[in-house]
C-alpha cells in the first residue's frame, strides 16, 4: 500500500504540462459538453454538419494527442459523465462506433506509442490489477455460462457486458498513464469541476425544465444518468472532493474560495435531493456523517446531534424533497400486512428472490444479463414492468455468483485502505482531500 503515493506523486518525466496549461482546453471542452445539454428543446442538425464538425473535432483530439496522448486523457475525464446522454455515436454508423471509444482508442496508441518510443514503461503495476483482472473474467465465464443455459449468446449482452467492464479498463488506463503531480492534480480537478457543472445543470433542468408535474414520479430529476436513481448515485460517489478539501484547510486559512468548495457539495446535495431517490438520499446522509466522523470524531458528532434535533424537534423545517417521498414508504390507511408502498414491496420482493438466485447458483450465477429475464422464476410475488433488483451486490452475486461478489468486495476495500493511507501519511492537502474522498465514495 505504501507505493500509492510513490506512484502517483513523483515526477518522472517532463510531461506536456511543464510546458502548457491543459486547464483552458479541459474546462472548454466540458462547457461545450454542457451547452450541447442544456438547451430548451432538440436542435435539429443536419447529419452533414454534425459528421463534419465530429470528424474535425475528434482530428483536432488526435492532434493534441501526437503532443501528448495525455491531454486527449484529460478529455475523456471530462467527456464521461456526459456519455449517456452524449453517445457521439453517429447516429449508429456502425458498431461501437463512438466518443468514449474513440477517445480511448487514441489513448491506447498514445500509450503504446509513449513506451516504444521514450523507452518507458507501459503498464505500472497496483494493488488492485489482480482481483480486477479476477473479476472481469469470472464476469466473462458468467456470460458465457449465460450463453450455453439460454442456447447461445445475443450481441445486446455482450455489448452490455463490455459497457459494464469498461470502467475497469478504464481504471487501467488511468492508473498507467496518470504518471505526475500534475497530472493527478489536473485529472482530480477536472473531475470536481464536472461534478459542479452536472449539479448546477441538474437543478436548472429540476427547476425550470420540469417544475411543479404533479407527483413526484414526474418531478424526478434525471440528469446526464437519464434515471433518477443513477443520477442520486452519481452524486453519492463524485460531491466529496470539495468539502473534504475544505475541512483540512485550518479555520484561520480559509477565505472565500475555501468556503465556495464547501458550497459547492450543498449544491451536489442539493441536486441530489430533486432526485427523489430514497436510497441516494439516505447514503449521501451516511456517507458525510462517515467523512465528517472520520476527519474529526467531535465534529462529526455535532452534525449528527444537529440532525437528530431538527428531524424529531423541528421536521416542519425539513424540505419536502429530503422527507416527500419517505412518507410513501407506509401510506395511511393500510392493513397491517400491506404497510409498504408498491415501490418498496416490489424492491423487497426483489430482493428475497435474488438471495434466492444466489443460494441455487452459488459458484458461478445465474448468467450475465439474465436478471431481468428469470426474476419471475425465483421471485415470491408476481413482477411486472421493469425488472430491476435495485442493488448492485445481489445483482452481483446473482448473475455472477459469490466469487464475483467477493472479488469486487476486494477491489472497493483496496480502493478504501489506499485512501486511507494517502490520508493518513501524505503530506500534501490536496492528496489527502483526495484520499479522503475516496474513502467515503
Amino acid at each position: 500500500m505504501s507505493d500509492a503515493i510513490d506512484r502517483i506523486l513523483p515526477l518522472e518525466e517532463n510531461d506536456i504540462l511543464e510546458r502548457l496549461n491543459v486547464y483552458p482546453y479541459a474546462i472548454g471542452a466540458a462547457l461545450v459538453f454542457v451547452a450541447l445539454h442544456l438547451p430548451y428543446r432538440n436542435v435539429e442538425i443536419p447529419k452533414l454538419v454534425m459528421f463534419t464538425i465530429g470528424i474535425l473535432s475528434i482530428l483536432a483530439v488526435a492532434a493534441l494527442a501526437l503532443e501528448s496522448h495525455y491531454l486527449t486523457l484529460l478529455i475523456l475525464t471530462v467527456y464521461l459523465p456526459f456519455s449517456k446522454v452524449m453517445a457521439g455515436d453517429f447516429e449508429g454508423l456502425a458498431t461501437g462506433l463512438n466518443l468514449t471509444n474513440i477517445l480511448t482508442g487514441i489513448i491506447l496508441i498514445g500509450w503504446i506509442a509513449r513506451g516504444a518510443l521514450h523507452g518507458s514503461k507501459i503498464y505500472l503495476r497496483s494493488a488492485a490489477d489482480i482481483p480486477i483482472f479476477l473479476f472481469c473474467s469470472l464476469a466473462v465465464l458468467s456470460l458465457l455460462r449465460g450463453g450455453m443455459d439460454e442456447e447461445g449468446l445475443t450481441s445486446q449482452i455482450i455489448i452490455e457486458l463490455k459497457r459494464y467492464l469498461t470502467p475497469l479498463a478504464l481504471f487501467f488506463i488511468f492508473s498507467s498513464n496518470v504518471r505526475t503531480v500534475k497530472q493527478f492534480r489536473a485529472v482530480i480537478t477536472m473531475s470536481t469541476i464536472v461534478v459542479i457543472l452536472v449539479a448546477l445543470m441538474g437543478l436548472k433542468e429540476s427547476y425550470i425544465d420540469i417544475g411543479t408535474a404533479g407527483s413526484w414520479d414526474r418531478m424526478r430529476l434525471r440528469g446526464i444518468c437519464d434515471q433518477a436513481n443513477n443520477m442520486g448515485a452519481f452524486f453519492c460517489y463524485y460531491s466529496f472532493m470539495p468539502l473534504a478539501y475544505f475541512l483540512l484547510v485550518p479555520a484561520v486559512e480559509r477565505s472565500r474560495k475555501h468556503w465556495l468548495l464547501a458550497f459547492a457539495t450543498f449544491l451536489c446535495f442539493w441536486c441530489m435531493t430533486r432526485t427523489f431517490s430514497r436510497g441516494a438520499q439516505l447514503s449521501f446522509a451516511i456517507t458525510i456523517l462517515f467523512l465528517f466522523f472520520y476527519h474529526r470524531f467531535t465534529l462529526g458528532l455535532k452534525i449528527l446531534t444537529l440532525t437528530l434535533v431538527i428531524f424529531f424537534c423541528f421536521p416542519e423545517y425539513i424540505p419536502e424533497s429530503i422527507i416527500g417521498r419517505f412518507t410513501q414508504i407506509t401510506p395511511k390507511g393500510r392493513s397491517a400486512e400491506k404497510t409498504l408502498d408498491k415501490s418498496a414491496n416490489t424492491r423487497l420482493t426483489h430482493w428475497r428472490g435474488a438471495l434466492v438466485m444466489i443460494r441455487q447458483n452459488p459458484v458461478i450465477g445465474i448468467g450475465y444479463g439474465l436478471y431481468q429475464k428469470k426474476a419471475g422464476a425465483y421471485a415470491d410475488a408476481p413482477l411486472a414492468g421493469t425488472r430491476d433488483v435495485h442493488q448492485g451486490l445481489l445483482l452481483i452475486g446473482a448473475e455472477m455468483g459469490l466469487p464475483a461478489l467477493l472479488f469486487f468486495l476486494i477491489i472497493m476495500l483496496q480502493f478504501f485502505l489506499t485512501g486511507r493511507y494517502l490520508y493518513r501519511y501524505s503530506s500534501d492537502r490536496f492528496t489527502r482531500a483526495f484520499g479522503l474522498s475516496v474513502m467515503v465514495m
